[in-house]
């Protein structure tokens, strides 16, 4: 699986807390255990708010995950054990819905399932010149691909991607 987002850092939540996010959502996340580190325990997702009501939308999404938890900033103890997460405790990987890239190009392999998504599932006919244009985001933790030819776009998961 591929795993865009960066690993959070000490850096990265005060930046985020400067720009206002108040809210933090932890989710197990699955793209983020390498499975050759056999002393990786756990991969963690944080998602980041500044509304309450779309944190809850979240959490709500994520049903009965065990790792889900809600960090409030304005409570000391969840302030500390989010800056504490963001130095990667041993055994762990914490993870953050920002995508290190400023414009994210797919590797060759997934290029390849890419062409043969288009082929497969859309009725869009590029030509061997052409240029899908790819770009990803996420929502509610999930990855996503939004896949562009000419007037044509489709936002997709990008597990839907990766299956070919």
């Amino acid at each position: 699986m591929h795993n865009p987002f960066a690993l959070l850092t000490p850096a990265l939540v005060a930046g985020l807390l400067k720009g206002g996010q108040t809210y933090f959502v932890r989710q197990t996340y699955k793209r983020g255990i390498d499975h050759f580190n056999t002393e990786l325990k756990g991969a963690y997702l944080i998602s980041y708010y500044n509304d309450i009501s779309r944190a809850n939308i979240h959490m709500e999404a994520l049903g009965h995950d065990p790792a889900r938890f809600l960090y409030d900033m304005s409570i000391p103890e969840h302030k500390e054990r989010l800056i504490t997460a963001s130095r990667q405790p041993a055994g762990y990987a914490v993870f953050v819905t920002l995508f290190p890239e400023k414009k994210w190009m797919p590797p060759a392999d997934m290029k390849n399932k890419i062409k043969r998504y288009v082929g497969r599932f859309l009725n869009w006919k590029p030509g061997r010149d052409d240029t899908v244009e790819t770009k990803l985001f996420s929502q509610f933790g999930e990855v996503f691909i939004t896949l562009k030819y000419q007037v044509h776009e489709v936002k997709i998961p990008l597990s839907d991607i990766e299956k070919l």
